[in-house]
């Protein structure tokens, strides 16, 4: 501060820090005179925030081209800034247009638009006084917006959508004002951003006020993203036009250093990801072999003891025939016991009846030839025998 602001008495306003405070000046710059007075009254939180940003990329200009000039001084020689670029080439970097039309992801345009050339010219001057207020007090206090910047200069061009329905004299007599900003993704709500109610209030506090207000003077409001943006945004700022600006932007995405992370970050997630899947991926094709295997396993145990079954029972039908052969041989033994008892009786039978006709020859009873061969007939047909066994058997 140059010099303390004090009262002359003269009843003049004279700025003092509680007012200052009250009034929420952010950058108060006092002037020296009397009375004192803050000389950047309509800077706001938005505009500091810009006019800070530019503040440091000058001084990071500045100080590269003095550390080079260090450099040289050192080595005695006079390269250009990392070897690459001459001082008055680097320097011209401080005094390129400003990339405001790329800087942004979303933009509004206003277009101020009047039934007449006169008209226009009145209605444009007054809108024009009460943008700031649109900006900084309406959209960048009631919305989550990070960052907002209204681009100074006039555009003689009506940008408005084609259902306004304006007249070919309101499109002709009409002039366009660009605003950028970006959203706070972390206050927002839902995945639009509504500023129909901002507008609606800026027409009806600050515009009704606008006397005399005729019929066709209104403000259009349209919305656009940066590849949606008009040509006449980029004529005489790039000379290739929106193309050579959209490469331009293209570069500084990529050369962000938060982007750069952001992206390293991306693809590190997709890397881990495709691991993730490809582990599962194995993962399921060992539970599948491993239960493939135990099905094979189990096949082969129920095959093993199908085969130890029709073992077991062969061997017992072995058993049943080996039991059925030794029943049958017994069977047989008894069947020729009895044949071989009945030949014995038999043969007792034919040596009784021998012995008989050998007792009846010795006691001196003659027969005959012929009768002795009759009785050998009989003998040898079985009736003899048969009387004689019952003699046998009588005499027993």
């Amino acid at each position: 501060m140059l010099t303390k602001p004090h009262d002359a008495g003269l009843g003049l306003t004279v700025w003092s820090q509680h007012q200052g405070a009250s009034q929420r000046q952010v950058a108060p710059i006092i002037t020296p005179a009397y009375p004192a007075m803050n000389s950047t009254l309509a800077v706001s939180r938005q505009t500091l925030q810009i006019m800070h940003e530019e503040f440091c990329r000058g001084y990071d200009i500045i100080d590269r081209l003095w550390k080079d000039h260090q450099k040289g001084e050192k080595t005695g020689t006079s390269s250009g800034v990392d070897g690459e670029k001459d001082p008055c080439e680097v320097f011209a970097e401080l005094l390129e247009p400003s990339d405001f039309f790329i800087n942004y992801p979303n933009y509004l345009s206003l277009c101020i638009a009047g039934p007449t050339l006169e008209d226009s010219q009145a209605w444009a001057g007054f809108v024009e006084s009460r943008l700031r207020k649109l900006v900084s007090d309406q959209l960048a206090r009631s919305l989550p917006i990070s960052k907002i910047q209204l681009w100074p200069k006039k555009f003689e061009a009506c940008v408005a959508d084609r259902t306004a329905l304006l007249t070919k004299a309101q499109r002709q007599n009409s002039i366009t004002y660009f605003v950028g900003f970006l959203v706070d993704r972390l206050r927002m709500r839902g995945s639009e951003l509504n500023v129909e109610q901002q507008i609606q209030n800026f027409r009806q506090w600050d515009l009704s006020r606008f006397q005399p207000m005729v019929p066709g003077m209104d403000l259009y409001v349209r919305s656009f993203t940066v590849k949606e943006l008009p040509r006449i945004c980029f004529e005489g700022m790039y000379e290739g036009g929106k193309v050579e600006a959209m490469k331009k932007r293209r570069r500084i995405r990529d050369a962000d250093p938060r982007r750069q992370e952001a992206k390293r970050v991306r693809r590190l997630a997709k890397l881990k990801a495709r691991m993730a899947a490809m582990q599962k991926k194995k993962e399921e094709a060992a539970a599948a072999a491993k239960a493939e295997a135990e099905e094979k396993v189990g096949e082969k145990r129920k095959r093993d003891g199908t085969d130890d079954d029709a073992d077991e029972e062969a061997r017992l039908l072995d058993e049943v025939e080996q039991i059925e052969t030794k029943e049958g041989e017994t069977s047989a033994g008894e069947g020729g016991g009895a044949e071989a008892e009945g030949e014995e009786e038999e043969e007792e039978l034919l040596e009784s009846a021998l012995d008989q006709i050998q007792e009846d020859e010795a006691a001196g009873v003659g027969k005959t030839r012929e009768e002795a061969e009759n009785d050998r007939q009989k003998l040898l047909a079985g009736e003899l025998l048969v009387e004689g066994g019952e003699d046998v058997v009588d005499e027993a």
